[in-house]
Order: structure tokens, then C-alpha cells, then sequence
């Protein structure tokens, strides 16, 4: 099952590959007969298509939209929250620690053992919790339908960041005098909480603007000429679809008063 608009999209897409393609080959005979003795001269054949009809069939199996599917949203919303947040700082932890797991438990790189580390991942819970009621909160106050991902993960980001530098203070040895560096945590070291920064904003935006892309639309389900078991011939629907050629012009303009050139395309 796909989109209607990926379907018709993808259809169309492959017309104006295939005139790419005619194209290309009109251009490579140009170049045979400009080389043979006795076709040199002769007109090279190209086609084009003035206006094509066609019909494209196909089931509606649903109707997507983010009004009607915002409890569906949010739940994928606040469950990649909550699994990419806490791989990503546990796996950021043990990456800065050259630790792996301890007696089958992550290590989180205290130097105390399993308490120590229970109490660490205690900690990281609590931090992801209270990440997912501020996920919620945003949600409730901005809505779906004008929820803005960019904001949405920079205030995530935000409040985050500061959880971890409140839990994960920089120790007294180290802020009196340098000594402690190897029992201080990872997220203790500013460098080291700018890195996982940049690297928790952009895996997050990346997994929420999937959701966010993919949920709403028409979803159906094409027929290429078999049908499947739950479908019959009076199901389909057929959407006619009328081409019509139109060439675009790459523009290229320079302007006079800045020395800028602009680039633009234009209709034929």
C-alpha cells in the first residue's frame, strides 16, 4: 500500500525519465549520422508527446490525515522519544567510556560497579520521563496540525541538555585543581555534551519528520493487473490522467546593481 500522491507522483516522474531518455537517444544518433557519408545531413528523428491520456487503476484503501490519526501520531512520537533517547545517551556514554555491557547490565562508566550503574540508569530514566511530559505538553499546547518539528526539537533539546548537566555535574576535583578527569563522567565534559547535542538533534528531526511525512494522504492500494483476495473489479477506482508537454527553461540573469546572477526556471 503506498500514497495516491507517491503513486501518481512516481508514474509521472517515470513519463519524464522516458523523454530523458528519447532525448538522449535522439542525441546519440545525431552524432551517427553526422559521421556516416550518407545519412550526414538527413533530419534526426525525434518524437515528443503532445498530449497523452491514460488511466490509472487502483483501490482506496483509507484515508489518512493528522487530525484524525493524532493519537497514533503522538504515540509513534513519544515512543521514538523515548527509545532514541535513551540508546542514543546510553550508547554515547559507553562509546566516551570504551565500556561495553558488565555482567550482562550497561555499563554507564562509573568506577563503583553494579549499584553505582543501576543508580546511573535510574537517573537516565527519569531524564527520558520527564523528556515525554515535556513531548506531551508541546503536543497538547501547539497541536499537530501547526506543531512546528524544528521548535519541537530544540526546546527537547533544551530541556535535555539541562537535566543531564543538573544530574552529570563536572566533579570538585575537577573544577578546582584538573585532577578527577578519568572519574568524571562523559556528560560532565562540556566538549562532550555539544557533541552528543549535535548528534541527538539531528537523529531525532530525521525519525520525527518521517512520522510526521508519512501519516497522512490517501492510502491505496494499486492494481497492476492482478487483483488481490480482498478486492473485485467494481472496487476500483480509475483516475484519469491527462499529460500535456511542457518544456522549462533554466533562466539565468544577472543583475546589474549587485553583480549577482539568479537562477530560476521558466514555463516555454
Amino acid at each position: 500500500m503506498v500514497k495516491l500522491s507517491d503513486y501518481i507522483g512516481q508514474v509521472l516522474t517515470d513519463i519524464a525519465a522516458g523523454r530523458e531518455i528519447a532525448d538522449r537517444n535522439s542525441a546519440a544518433l545525431s552524432e551517427r549520422y553526422q559521421t556516416d557519408t550518407f545519412m550526414k545531413g538527413m533530419p534526426v528523428p525525434h518524437y515528443t508527446i503532445d498530449e497523452a491520456s491514460f488511466e490509472l487503476p487502483f483501490m482506496i484503501v483509507g484515508v489518512v490525515s493528522k487530525g484524525r490519526m493524532d493519537d497514533g501520531i503522538v504515540k509513534e512520537i513519544i515512543n521514538i522519544t523515548r527509545e532514541k533517547t535513551t540508546a542514543l545517551i546510553h550508547g554515547f556514554i559507553r562509546e566516551k567510556t570504551g565500556q561495553g555491557r558488565k555482567n550482562g547490565e550497561a555499563n554507564t562508566g562509573a568506577k563503583s560497579g553494579a549499584p553505582e550503574g543501576r543508580k546511573n540508569r535510574d537517573t537516565i530514566d527519569a531524564i527520558v520521563e520527564n523528556l515525554i511530559k515535556q513531548v506531551r505538553i508541546s503536543i497538547e499546547q501547539e497541536g499537530l496540525k501547526i506543531l512546528k518539528l524544528l521548535d519541537l526539537v530544540d526546546n527537547l533539546c533544551s530541556q535535555l541538555l539541562e537535566q543531564i548537566e543538573s544530574a552529570f555535574p563536572p566533579s570538585k576535583t575537577e573544577a578546582e585543581d584538573g585532577a578527577g578527569k578519568e572519574d568524571e563522567h562523559p556528560f560532565a565534559n562540556p566538549e562532550n555534551l555539544r557533541e552528543f547535542e549535535e548528534r541527538y538533534r539531528r537523529i531525532l528531526f530525521s525519525e520525527y519528520k518521517e512520522v510526521i511525512s508519512t501519516t497522512n494522504g490517501v492510502i491505496i492500494d494499486p492494481s497492476t493487473g492482478k487483483l488481490n483476495e480482498y478486492a473485485e473489479d467494481n472496487c476500483l477506482t480509475h483516475l484519469k490522467v491527462t499529460l500535456r508537454e511542457q518544456d522549462l527553461d533554466f533562466i539565468v540573469e544577472l543583475d546589474e546593481k549587485s553583480g549577482k546572477t539568479k537562477h530560476f526556471l521558466a514555463l516555454n
